[in-house]
């Protein structure tokens, strides 16, 4: 494809990924106008909680239930984002070897605070960089490397 039919590409339908969306689905230029009416983009969101209610709704299924030890939640975490069966449109319920908890929304969250905490704290990752309380994200090769990313 040449830059120019890129170019018509994203004229036609307005933005960079509904144009992706729809040259991937190969075809005449017929079949992509076709295809038009079918891509969605929504608007951007305004905030953080518009985000998660878009995550939300996108969110199907049964939910998918992942047990981890509370010494390796880091190591659990990675494992299970990082699998090939890994579906991000699946609800998650956590539930934490040894301990009685039933996950209404607590346990999960609790989760994803101390992983966070874990992984911007964490000297052998080193994926942030600065003061602990001010830590901005750090790029280095050796972390798509090793498939951190």
């Amino acid at each position: 494809m040449s830059a120019s039919d890129a170019r018509d590409a994203i004229s036609q339908f307005g933005s960079a990924d509904a144009a992706a969306e729809a040259l991937s689905h190969g075809g005449s230029n017929q079949e992509r106008e076709n295809c038009k009416g079918k891509v969605t983009v929504n608007e951007k969101p305004k905030n953080a909680s518009e985000i998660l209610l878009e995550l939300k709704s996108q969110m199907k299924g049964p939910c998918e239930k992942l047990t981890v030890d509370k010494e390796d939640l880091v190591s659990d975490a990675l494992y299970h984002y990082k699998s090939r069966d890994f579906d991000a449109t699946t609800p998650l319920h956590i539930r934490i070897r040894n301990q009685v908890a039933v996950d209404n929304g607590g346990v999960l969250r609790q989760f994803y605070s101390d992983v966070f905490a874990s992984l911007a704290l964490s000297d052998e990752m080193k994926l942030f960089q600065g003061e602990v309380r001010r830590r901005l994200p750090l790029f280095k090769n050796e972390h798509v490397i090793t498939g951190i990313f």
